[in-house]
């Protein structure tokens, strides 16, 4: 934290950072032909969804930056 203590030492920070891993209800069907795949979710807790969902959720997570093609960064970049 940015103020001091009144000892001069400095405050820790308590807050942890959150990161988006807060997700929405897996919300899956008990059926034999449905793969299913793990996500992490908040806490560390697990969640089970299908493995597509799983990932479209991971390959989102990775950066959608990284994911775009070069053609399209150049259109997006402002550099000239």
């Amino acid at each position: 934290m940015h103020k001091r203590r009144a000892t001069g030492g400095k405050k820790k920070a308590w807050r942890k950072k959150i990161r988006k891993y807060g997700r929405q209800p897996a919300n899956t069907k008990l059926s034999s032909n449905k793969t299913v795949g793990r996500i992490r979710a908040r806490g560390g807790n697990v969640k089970y969804v299908n493995k597509a969902a799983a990932a479209l959720a991971k390959k989102g997570e990775e950066g959608e930056a990284a994911a775009a093609s070069p053609a399209e960064e150049a259109k997006n970049s402002n550099h000239l």
